[in-house]
C-alpha cells in the first residue's frame, strides 16, 4: 500500500469514510514506526477512552473536526487486497469515521486526504 494512501473507501449513505489510522512497518505522519504490538495495544487504548479523542485533519490542533464520530474500529486479522491492488497489511488499524457534509465533500474533493488522531487533554484546577 502507498504510504501517501490513508483512504480506503467512501460511503455517501452515512458520510463515512475508511481509513487506514497505522499500518506496521511503515513510517507515519510523525515519522514513527510503529510495530504490530503497540498498533493494537494503541487501537484498543484508542477505544477504551473513545471520549477522549478528536480527529483532524493535518496535524494542526486548529483544524479540529468537531463533528467527526468514530463508527467502527479494528485491526485486520490478514492481508487485505482491495480492488486498485493495494494491500492493507496484516495488523494494520482500520477506522471508519462519520463526517458532517462540509467535511465529507472535503474528502471528495481530495481537498483532505488523510487523518490524523490524538487524544485530547482535559486539565481540572
Amino acid at each position: 500500500m502507498s504510504k501517501q494512501l490513508q483512504i480506503i473507501s467512501k460511503e455517501a449513505w452515512f458520510n463515512t469514510i475508511l481509513f487506514v489510522a497505522l499500518a506496521p512497518d511503515e513510517v507515519d505522519k510523525n515519522w514513527d514506526l510503529i510495530n504490530e504490538e503497540e498498533i493494537t495495544k494503541t487501537a484498543y487504548e484508542f477505544i477504551q477512552n473513545l471520549s477522549e479523542k478528536v480527529v483532524d485533519v493535518d496535524h494542526n490542533p486548529d483544524d479540529v473536526v468537531e463533528t467527526a464520530k468514530f463508527v467502527e474500529s479494528y485491526i485486520a486479522p490478514v492481508d487485505i487486497e482491495l480492488e486498485n491492488w493495494n494491500i492493507i497489511p496484516k495488523w494494520a488499524w482500520i477506522v471508519w469515521i462519520q463526517f458532517d457534509d462540509e467535511t465529507y465533500k472535503k474528502y471528495l474533493e481530495w481537498e483532505y486526504v488523510w487523518i490524523s488522531i490524538y487524544w485530547t487533554w482535559f486539565y481540572e484546577d
